[in-house]
C-alpha cells in the first residue's frame, strides 16, 4: 500500500515540478520581452516587432564644416531568435584594422506624391568599389557575405 502512495505522490510532485518550471520559463520570457520593449520605447519613444529594426539616431556635433550641427547614422538591431548575416565590405586601408562598410540608401518622403525618394544609393552590385568619404573617389574593397569573396 505504501509504494503505491509513494509512486502517486512522486507523480504529482513531478508533475508540479514541470508546471512549475514552466510558469517560471513563461515569466521570465515575458519579463525579458517586456524589458527590451521598455527599453527601446525609452530611447526611441516607439515599440519593436520580431526581426531587424533600424533607427536613426543623431547627435549635436561640430566637426568643423559651418552649419552642419548634427551627425546622423542608422542603428540596426536583430530582434528575432536567430542571428542575421549581413553583406559587409572591408575597404583597403593604410590603418590596421579598417571598420566594416554596409551597403545603404539614404531616402527621404515626399509629402506630394507620397512616396519614398532615393538621395543617395550605394548598390550591392557596385559594393565591390566603395565611395571613399576621405579621399572622394572610388577604392576598392574586400566584401564578405558577397559572391565576389568567394
Amino acid at each position: 500500500m505504501s509504494l503505491s502512495v509513494c509512486r502517486v505522490v512522486k507523480s504529482i510532485l513531478h508533475r508540479h515540478l514541470v508546471r512549475n518550471l514552466l510558469v517560471m520559463f513563461g515569466c521570465s520570457l515575458f519579463a525579458g520581452i517586456l524589458y527590451v520593449e521598455f527599453r527601446h520605447w525609452y530611447n526611441f519613444g516607439h515599440l519593436v516587432t520580431y526581426g531587424l529594426h533600424v533607427d536613426a539616431v543623431n547627435e549635436d556635433a561640430y566637426i568643423g564644416i559651418p552649419g552642419q550641427t548634427k551627425m546622423y547614422w542608422p542603428e540596426i538591431s536583430n530582434f528575432s531568435l536567430l542571428p542575421v548575416r549581413l553583406p559587409a565590405c572591408r575597404p583597403v586601408s593604410d590603418t590596421l584594422n579598417p571598420p566594416l562598410e554596409y551597403a545603404y540608401a539614404v531616402q527621404r518622403f515626399d509629402e506630394r506624391s507620397q512616396s519614398w525618394q532615393t538621395i543617395e544609393m550605394q548598390l550591392s552590385s557596385n559594393f565591390a568599389s566603395i565611395l571613399s568619404p576621405m579621399n572622394r573617389g572610388w577604392r576598392t574593397a574586400i566584401c564578405f557575405l558577397d559572391h565576389r569573396s568567394r
